[in-house]
């Protein structure tokens, strides 16, 4: 009868090793959860921004359970990324490449139009305002009197 540590030293196979990725996704827990409207997911109370592209979809969160900090989002035939939690600062972030491609640039804006014209409208209304220069500017020059000359 053989020990395990001789049957072990005995088998003519080479040791295979697991990978750390491979092992430290099977020990993962795994959540599904809903995109808000603004590209948000609020996983364990804290929100964590996933990006407006997947706004309304179901993704899964693998995350964990240890160390919150970062959290995997995959979606099914997109490739996963990592998630990181929400930090509102002083400037936003740019805007998605989904939201850029559907929407064309703007030509005009109605506002700035709808402004420019009720401006000119005030203007137009607006009494103007008396510039004595240019009244004196262009004044009717009397004629001038002679006097008579004594000889």
């Amino acid at each position: 009868m053989r020990t395990p540590a001789v049957a072990y030293r005995s088998d003519p196979q080479a040791i295979r090793w697991a990978e750390p990725d491979t092992l430290t996704h099977a020990f993962q827990y795994a959540k599904t959860a809903k995109v808000n409207k603004v590209g948000c997911i609020s996983f364990r109370g804290t929100p964590y921004e996933v990006g407006v592209d997947w706004a309304g979809q179901s993704v899964t969160v693998v995350y964990d359970p240890g160390d919150v900090s970062t959290v995997t989002i995959e979606v099914p035939g997109t490739p996963s990324w990592t998630a990181r939690p929400l930090v509102i600062g002083e400037y936003t972030g740019q805007r998605g490449a989904a939201r850029a491609k559907c929407q064309p640039a703007p030509d005009h804006s109605r506002l700035l139009a709808a402004a420019q014209k009720r401006q000119a409208q005030r203007q137009a209304r607006q009494a103007p305002a008396l510039a004595y220069r240019q009244v004196w500017a262009n004044r009717p020059t009397p004629p001038r009197k002679e006097e008579p000359q004594d000889d």
